[in-house]
């Protein structure tokens, strides 16, 4: 039975995949019916961040990781920047000689060869209101994937991207506690109030609303006061 035949019955795990280890077992079997032997999946890492702060998931061995890390091939490679403004995957074949426009000598390919993969693939997942991810897929053989393999992948990516997403949130959630002002004021915040009618409500000064809702967005990882009010309540601390 051929790799796109076997989607079928791997598209039936997605609701099983509760917890990163049932995400790892089940990358790992996609990989396989593609052919590749190496896995990486990341939130696209910025000019600041390392690859391995940004990984959700991989099988990579941890040295090839640390060169990753200190070689800074995410920020200054070939391919991993042009992701941030473009969506189309892009596979390479080591082995059958690298495009005219990149260089072969380039030190994330060598690195790549050393490792033993001769063919990469890379696979941009892009979502609506999140970060994008990208997944790295490498293999001992020479041959890339074809447009229809490619094409067949792409949707059990995505829908893995989702579940990952969400095993990060639920993990997230569990490790956020706000304290009861920060909950107070979120909530008035919630219900349209401004930090000198919540300073009012609750008899505080404005300054110490203004704290404690700074405090609470940045347990919450949001940008602004609607943002932590959504993750609020999007993780049921406040109603």
């Amino acid at each position: 039975m051929t790799a796109l035949k076997k989607l079928d019955s791997l598209d039936q795990h997605f609701e099983c995949i509760q917890t990163h280890y049932d995400a790892f077992k089940f990358m790992r079997s996609l990989a396989l019916e593609f052919g590749f032997q190496s896995f990486l999946i990341a939130t696209l890492p910025e000019l600041d961040e390392k690859l391995s702060e940004q990984t959700l998931l991989t099988n990579w061995d941890a040295e090839l990781l640390q060169i990753y890390d200190e070689g800074f091939f995410t920020q200054r490679g070939p391919i991993w920047p042009a992701f941030h403004t473009s969506a189309l995957p892009a596979s390479i074949s080591l082995s059958e000689g690298i495009p005219h426009r990149l260089q072969a000598s380039d030190p994330e390919f060598q690195v790549l060869e050393t490792f033993g993969i001769r063919s990469v693939t890379w696979v941009p997942l892009r979502f609506a209101s999140r970060r994008p991810m990208i997944v790295c897929l490498g293999s001992q053989s020479p041959d890339k994937l074809t447009g229809q393999q490619m094409a067949a992948l792409l949707y059990p990516l995505v829908q893995l991207g989702e579940q990952l997403e969400q095993i990060k949130e639920r993990t997230h959630r569990q490790h956020v506690i706000l304290s009861e002002r920060e909950t107070e004021c979120l909530r008035w915040t919630a219900h349209g109030k401004t930090s000198v009618e919540i300073a009012a409500i609750l008899e505080l000064s404005e300054h110490t609303v203004n704290h404690y809702l700074a405090g609470a967005g940045r347990k919450l990882n949001a940008v602004s006061r609607p943002h932590a009010v959504a993750n609020a309540l999007r993780h049921g601390l406040i109603s």
